[in-house]
């Protein structure tokens, strides 16, 4: 329903616009992990969806540590529901130090998704890197 906020007749003030804003943006998704963990072989992920809908599709998700080949990861993105954490775990078949998780685009040329809580560090196209200090990561983000 369009409000007529935005048009160029409408005299809204500063905090509804903000606020209008801020709220558009973030319509849809916005996964993101709030904690990660390696115990011995094994990787545990909270992922959650700030946003306010979730991923309808399921992408593949794989993970890999730096000297390994990607490992297909049976998670389902579409069950990340806003307000609603899921923790996804997997053994990793060996202790790991670090590990890469991508989300891969199945269309041809489409973009991986990226989480809305790090940054890349491009080691595997698409992929974000987890870095337990002392086993456990308590907060960090990847993209």
């Amino acid at each position: 329903m369009d409000s007529g906020m935005f048009s160029n007749n409408a005299m809204a003030d500063k905090d509804r616009v903000e606020l209008a804003l801020k709220e558009t943006g973030r319509m849809g998704y916005e996964l993101f992990v709030s904690e990660a963990a390696i115990t011995g072989t094994k990787l545990v992920l909270k992922i959650e969806n700030s946003g306010v809908a979730p991923f309808y599709y399921d992408w593949p998700v794989e993970a890999r540590a730096d000297d390994d080949a990607p490992k297909q990861a049976e998670w389902k993105i579409s069950e990340i529901i806003p307000g609603d954490p899921v923790e996804w775990s997997m053994d990793l078949g060996k202790a790991q130090e670090i590990i890469k998780i991508r989300i891969s685009n199945p269309m041809a040329g489409g973009k991986s998704l990226r989480f809305a809580n790090a940054e890349s560090d491009g080691g595997m196209a698409g992929a974000e890197e987890v870095k337990p200090p002392s086993k456990k990561i308590t907060k960090y983000a990847i993209t």
